[in-house]
């Protein structure tokens, strides 16, 4: 922009002076001139400033990424330098190594070849040379070649340190023969007579509209594969005990011994490493008043009693898979109709033949005769409350109990299939001891005063049990206490 100078202005004002009216028009448009040429000035004065201040600004950039990459320059040099020592303190450590080996070496020379030899074994397979020259009872076999035991075992026992890659390769070989030793299977087959396999399956069950867990009792003769079933609520000893006089009954004699599995309702104790058994002195008395001898499985190894443990997947996929029942009375008519109709009567896959033949000709005549011996007695003695209901709890079922006895503690005692109720001594109410879950059996006379006898359901009346003997009449009670029980 070129300035304006004194003479130009002079002119103007002489042209405006002489002008007249056209003057002052000429002189404001001058004035509004010199205005925005003023305007321009600044603005561009401004811009100017701003150029100066990025330029500053750009040069300040420059010298701080100068010293970064310097910096930067340093720092890698002193990464190689690091990087230089740190190699050549690997070489000398190498160098020591090799130098310790080849004296290692010519100390071990000397003593002999056949000492070189072992060293060098030692030194390149000490696994291997371990376990070839161990016997049975070394760290290896004791601890089944668990490679990190094993790996300890030989650096505290011998001395040796070693890896753990190379412990399990030592060992994968022997790892291999104990997985076959794990399956490894001997059928055995007894004589007739000989053997009785049982054993408890457990399996939900509906019965009469509600899913209820039976146990399953399933015992098989050894020889001809013979089945025998029976439900139960539980898996207590007298529910053992009540399956294998169910099965001396089925197949008509008592075989000479029971393979039995090592449940806490009959085995005290079962020593894995030294097998010895202690069965339990109930089991004992049990198998003396029948005439069998008791013998456990081997413990965590339930193919020992295959035949049964087959068995028992037979009848929870056959006989109960599917099925439905009423009430507990026709689960059980099932299982005799199935025993009947079904398991003695197929072809089976071992024997070729059907159990009833193989049975009947050979092995019912094997068998101990029962001789017409009563059942084993069986006690249980329980201490109940008697709840509001008039009843007392017994294997989930409810069994009546005089009302005016609410409240109080009574002694249960179940034998022979007889639930008796006493009262400081003395009898207050007997029943037939069901063997459905969830059921109640009332006797209306328990009731009598705050209830009637019309109100009970049919289902739920139990016959009238014999009154007990008792030292007075129990009418003379009655009377003293203003009513009957």
């Amino acid at each position: 922009m070129n300035p304006v100078g004194p003479a130009t202005w002079l002119g103007v004002i002489a042209i405006a002076i002489g002008a007249g009216p056209r003057a002052g028009q000429l002189r404001d448009s001058a004035r509004q001139r010199y205005e925005e040429l003023q305007q321009r000035l600044s603005a561009e004065r401004m811009l100017l400033d701003a150029l100066r201040e990025q330029r500053l600004g750009a040069l300040e950039a420059l010298d701080f990424l100068q010293q970064r990459a310097s910096y930067s320059t340093a720092r890698a040099e002193r990464l190689n330098q690091a990087l230089l020592a740190l190699q050549s303190r690997i070489q000398i450590a190498q160098a020591d190594e090799k130098k310790s080996r080849l004296a290692l070496d010519a100390q071990v020379s000397r003593l002999g070849p056949r000492l070189l030899l072992l060293y060098r074994l030692l030194r390149h397979r000490p696994v291997e040379l371990m376990v070839s020259t161990q016997s049975s009872d070394s760290v290896l076999w004791r601890s089944r070649h668990v490679a990190a035991v094993v790996r300890q075992d030989l650096a505290r026992e011998k001395g040796v340190v070693v890896s753990l890659r190379t412990v399990e390769r030592a060992v994968a070989s022997m790892r291999q023969g104990l997985r076959a030793e794990a399956r490894a299977t001997v059928r055995f087959e007894t004589p007739p007579g000989h053997q009785l396999q049982i054993d408890f399956g457990e399996s939900r069950v509906g019965i009469g509209g509600e899913r209820v867990r039976v146990h399953l009792f399933v015992a098989t003769l050894g020889y001809s594969r013979r089945l025998f079933v029976q439900a139960f609520a539980h898996e207590r000893q007298s529910a053992w005990f009540d399956g294998l006089e169910g099965a001396f009954s089925h197949f008509g004699g008592v075989p000479r011994e029971v393979l039995l599995d090592n449940a806490r309702a009959l085995v005290d104790r079962h020593d894995a490493a030294t097998r010895e058994v202690r069965f339990n002195e109930r089991l004992h008395a049990f198998a003396r008043y029948w005439g069998f001898c008791a013998r456990a499985c081997a413990p965590y190894r339930a193919r020992t009693k295959g035949k049964d443990e087959r068995g028992v997947g037979y009848v929870k996929g056959n006989a109960i898979a599917g099925h439905d029942f009423i009430s507990w009375a026709a689960l059980e008519a099932h299982l005799q109709w199935w025993m009947r109709e079904i398991a003695d009567r197929r072809v089976h896959g071992t024997t070729a033949e059907a159990p009833i033949a193989r049975f009947e000709r050979d092995e019912a005549a094997a068998l101990s005769a029962l001789d017409g011996r009563a059942p084993f007695g069986q006690l249980r003695e329980l201490v109940r409350r008697v709840q509001g209901d008039c009843a007392i709890e017994l294997d989930t079922n409810a069994y009546s109990v005089p009302w005016r006895l609410i409240g109080e503690t009574v002694q249960v005692v179940v034998a022979g299939g007889r639930i008796s109720i006493r009262y400081c001594g003395s009898e207050v109410a007997a029943h037939a001891e069901t063997t459905g879950r969830h059921q109640r059996v009332i006797d209306p006379v328990h009731l009598a005063g705050i209830a009637r006898p019309r109100l009970l359901a049919p289902a739920e009346v139990a016959p009238t049990p014999a009154e007990p003997e008792l030292l007075r009449p129990l009418g003379e009670y009655e009377q003293a206490i203003g009513g009957g029980w």
